[in-house]
């Protein structure tokens, strides 16, 4: 059982946060949160594009006393690569 696998995506909520770039084909397939948010080409939604498109405003937050997510720098919209 996996990250990926249908119990993690479902009932355990980091696992929805989980980009693996050693497992892309699975991330994207099985993901069952980020993919869409990401506009993965796969999964791009178009509705999803026109309503993000329509907003006026976004609210992005970043937890600077975190101590689940060490660095919490981390925690600001970024990745890594596989190499």
């Amino acid at each position: 059982m996996g990250v990926y696998s249908d119990i993690a995506q479902k009932h355990i909520g980091p696992a929805g946060y989980f980009k693996d770039p050693y497992h892309l084909d699975e991330y994207v397939k099985q993901n069952h949160f980020l993919p869409p948010l990401n506009n993965h080409p796969t999964v791009a939604d178009a509705s999803r594009k026109t309503r993000l498109a329509a907003l006026d405003r976004a609210v992005l937050v970043r937890f600077t006393e975190d101590t689940v997510v060490d660095p919490t720098y981390s925690e600001w919209f970024g990745e890594y690569t596989a190499d």
